[in-house]
């Protein structure tokens, strides 16, 4: 092995090295940028600075851990709204609906990306309206409203034609093309996905490319062409992988196990649908998983393992149904059906079918009606059913026959053809464009030879004329060769001159290369003691967390220790024993009930952190109740609570109105001389949860006198407990959660008490 060789073989080496250094700190990299967000979380020294850094926190989870990135978007929202900043409210908007559709919840994202729009219309931000469009169109899909997701469609792409945003633009193009494949109008789909790989290919966007080669080959396996949807699958699949997209993976993978699956390769089915499903589940894509595990099941089934498919389509049912997907709805129907006719149960495949028809329907896709009734008379001739196997048999023909044309098929030809073409055109418009000019060079170089030969010409004319003039022409030319044979002679001297620049700018490079190395080292040990002193920080912050935690759960046993005390348990016993003194058994055994609820429903809540404002409003009641048994006037009490919250998902911590209610009960009806009645009231106050309890008792001031005249004195346990427990959810949430009494007047006399509390308007997942 010479030097050049052994040179060449050690800087390969290196630079395999370098890439592998390198690829080490990209994979570190994502997790830097959040160590960086959460930096600046703890230095923001504005609002405006941490609603944005809450906002990017929430952005940059929102692919891998959606549930996270909502809370971070919901902080991000209440701070931007108190602070009436609306381009952050805007992002917000947007950020909360994307976690949404992450995890399935579509009703809800709809309802935020429509907030994202009109607030975008209002601030004037194009891009945004077009964002929100595109957005709202997605969700729009899964609903069947596939006209109306056009319309957006089509005026989000005018937006990005009219800014001439040319990525937007061609995934726009590709998503047009996935609503008309939905329609069933196969040759607009194939067009519009055209274009949008036209358009990539201009940009040379990969990501787009891999979108559209991949709904591109979804088309050629609905026209059974399985070799040209493999080969565009497999394109698509080399552009997501370099682009690390990977939602696009997983769903190019899920089309593959499609195309293998109707070519009856099962076994390359089930591993490419595998890879989609650990794909989908990597970025918590609860769509994706849903879907995938459904066709898993048609895997099982078409395979024979009717237990296995059965399980499958059953634990993917509810969740779709939660989703409002009817399109997946339908085919879940079909499949449970289809098993069932394996089995023999007919009757409970005609169930399930009918069950798809209706959704079906509702839908009006062909495709998924067509495949229907091919299931109708499979059924009906089990049954030994002739008529409704000749007439399902006729409706399936007829949809066949309308969706797989040859009309269709000339038409996806042609659409194939005039692609092939155009680029086709543009290499002989290249081609044509080098011929001309070379033709031009020719001519050139023609002129300029006849040119020389006139002169030539006339060199001779006058060498015939004049010898003298022949004999000075020879001597130029010898002075002409002798100045041509020392330009021969630089030459060769430059030539040297740049092989020896040549040879020590790799000594260059190779000295840089070496010294650059080094420094990477140096960085990666550097950075290998940062990431242990963050990891001790983050341990020591989880550490001081559980001890915040833990005295939460202490204040919520104090509490409960509190609400249950003996002064109760006696009054509320006494109560039913005076009521059995009276022979009123019903009403006894009717309190007995109240207080074993109440007890019940203390002790169950008691360990949870937060329960719903249900359960608490259910509390309330059974206490009051039990509690007007014991008055000679009964008083009165009602729950005003505002339509904007729903009480069995607004979640508040247990056992906290209680003690409130206790105190109206006890000390504001005692000696009131009229009848007490109690309003509690709940609603929202700028992001939070606000409740009111307010009595029309003795007040606080008069309460206090009696107790001062009867020397008897003692602090309310459950007040100071509730101010801990406010304390505690203010440190452990970073609220500013309030907690205040106040005594009501009229005409300068005592009409009550009201107490004012703002809790965190939280809800449950």
């Amino acid at each position: 092995m010479n030097v050049t060789s052994r040179f060449w073989s050690v800087l390969i080496s290196f630079v395999l090295l370098l890439c592998f250094i390198i690829g080490n700190f990209h994979a570190q990299a994502q997790n830097n940028d959040l160590d960086s967000l959460y930096n600046a979380l703890k230095k923001s020294k504005s609002d405006k600075e941490l609603a944005k850094t809450l906002y990017n926190i929430s952005n940059h989870l929102n692919d891998t851990e959606p549930l996270k990135a909502l809370d971070f978007a919901r902080q991000a929202l209440a701070l931007s709204q108190q602070i009436s900043f609306k381009e952050a409210q805007n992002n917000c908007f947007n950020s909360i609906g994307l976690c949404h559709y992450q995890i399935g919840n579509l009703d809800s994202a709809l309802y935020y990306f429509n907030k994202h729009y009109h607030l975008s219309i209002e601030l004037a931000d194009s891009i945004k309206i077009a964002e929100a469009c595109d957005n709202m169109a997605t969700v729009l899909i899964h609903f069947n409203e596939k006209e109306k997701a056009l319309e957006l469609r089509r005026k989000s792409n005018h937006i990005y034609e009219s800014l001439n945003l040319r990525s937007q633009l061609a995934s726009g193009y590709a998503w047009i093309g996935n609503i008309y494949k939905e329609l069933g109008d196969f040759p607009k789909a194939l067009e519009n996905y055209f274009i949008s790989l036209k358009i990539s290919e201009e940009e040379n966007h990969e990501q787009n490319l891999g979108y559209a080669l991949v709904n591109i080959s979804s088309i050629y396996r609905y026209q059974k062409q399985y070799e040209e949807a493999k080969e565009y699958a497999l394109k698509a699949l080399t552009y997501f992988k370099r682009t690390n997209d990977i939602n696009g993976l997983a769903w190019t993978y899920y089309r593959l196990a499609m195309i293998y699956q109707e070519n009856e390769d099962y076994e390359s089915a089930f591993k490419n649908l595998n890879d989609a499903i650990f794909n989908f589940r990597s970025v918590n894509n609860s769509i994706g998983i849903a879907t995938s595990s459904m066709f898993l099941g048609n895997l099982y089934q078409i395979t024979a393992k009717n237990d296995s498919a059965l399980f499958y389509y059953n634990a993917v049912l509810p969740v779709v149904l939660q989703m409002g997907d009817k399109a997946n709805l339908a085919g879940i129907y079909q499949n449970i059906g289809n098993i069932y006719i394996n089995i023999g149960e007919y009757f409970k495949a005609k169930e399930f079918y009918y069950k798809s028809f209706s959704v079906i329907k509702e839908l009006n896709n062909k495709y998924m009606l067509m495949d229907l009734n091919y299931s109708f008379v499979q059924l009906y001739s089990r049954l030994n059913d002739s008529d409704s196997v000749y007439w399902y048999l006729y409706q399936y023909r007829q949809l066949s026959d309308s969706l797989y044309s040859e009309q269709n098929s000339r038409s996806i030809a042609e659409m194939q053809t005039r692609y092939e073409t155009e680029k086709k055109d543009k290499e002989i418009i290249a081609l044509n464009l080098e011929n001309e000019k070379k033709k031009n060079d020719f001519l050139v170089v023609s002129s300029r030879n006849e040119i020389a030969n006139l002169r030539l010409k006339e060199s001779a004319a006058e060498n015939e004329r004049n010898i003298q003039s022949l004999k000075l022409a020879e001597a130029k030319r010898e002075k002409q060769q002798a100045e041509i044979e020392i330009h021969k002679l630089k030459v060769a001297d430059q030539t040297r001159t740049i092989q020896d620049e040549k040879l020590k700018k790799q000594r260059m490079i190779f000295y840089f290369l070496s010294g650059f190395g080094f420094l990477m080292v140096l960085i990666l040990a550097g950075f290998l003691l940062f990431r242990n002193k963050k990891k001790r920080e983050q341990a020591i912050l989880k550490q001081k967390a559980a001890e915040l935690n833990h005295e939460l759960v202490e204040s919520n046993m104090k509490a409960l220790r509190s609400q249950m005390n003996p002064h109760f348990i006696f009054n509320c016993v006494q109560t039913i024993e005076r009521m059995l003194n009276d022979t009123k058994i019903r009403e006894s055994i009717n309190a007995l009930n109240q207080f074993s609820n109440l007890t019940r429903f203390v002790l169950e809540n008691s360990t949870k952190r937060e329960i719903p404002l249900a359960d608490e409003i259910k509390i309330l009641e059974l206490y009051m109740d039990l509690e007007n048994a014991r008055f000679q006037v009964p008083f009165t009490y009602t729950f005003s609570i505002d339509p904007g919250i729903d009480p069995s998902v607004t979640m508040i911590p247990p056992l906290l109105l209680q003690p409130l209610v206790e105190n109206s009960v006890k000390h504001g009806f005692h000696n009131n001389g009229k009848k007490g009645h109690l309003q509690i009231e709940i609603k929202e106050d700028n992001g939070l949860l606000a409740c009111f309890i307010e009595d029309n008792g003795i007040g606080i001031k008069e309460s206090q006198k009696m107790k001062s005249l009867s020397g008897f004195k003692k602090e309310s346990l459950g007040i100071k407990l509730i101010e801990e427990r406010f304390d505690l959810i203010n440190r452990t949430k970073g609220t500013n959660c309030t907690f205040s009494l106040e005594d009501l007047e009229e005409n300068g006399k005592p009409a009550g008490t009201r107490v004012k509390m703002l809790l965190p308007l939280e809800f449950a997942v």
